[in-house]
């Protein structure tokens, strides 16, 4: 999973076929699939449907910005694995399963 739901890294997007190429050698695999990922206000939704098990969230905090947070919340309740990684500890954080450090612009 990437930070965008359609994009690989360096902003090269999922359905274009020699993308698609290009990373499913460089990572090893088959080949990857060619419909884009699921946005963060989708969550809610597919959480609670069971299309979605687990989250990674960076540099976010949904359960303090996000504009409907009692979906919110009930979505990292379907959840089963929350992963948060930030600088701070935030609502989001302090509500994940596992919490990792990250770095800021001064420490890179």
């Amino acid at each position: 999973m990437g930070a965008l739901p359609d994009t690989y890294p360096g902003y090269q997007y999922v359905k274009d076929p020699a993308n698609r190429e290009k990373f499913a050698k460089a990572w090893g695999v088959e080949s990857l699939p060619a419909h884009t990922g699921y946005r963060i206000s989708e969550l809610p939704h597919r959480a609670a449907h069971g299309e979605v098990r687990a989250a990674y969230i960076m540099g976010e905090d949904p359960l303090q910005t996000d504009a409907e947070l009692s979906a919110v919340r009930k979505a990292f309740e379907d959840l089963e694995l929350v992963i948060v990684q930030d600088i701070f500890m935030t609502k989001t954080a302090s509500a994940a399963d596992v919490i990792l450090p990250s770095t800021s612009w001064g420490e890179a």
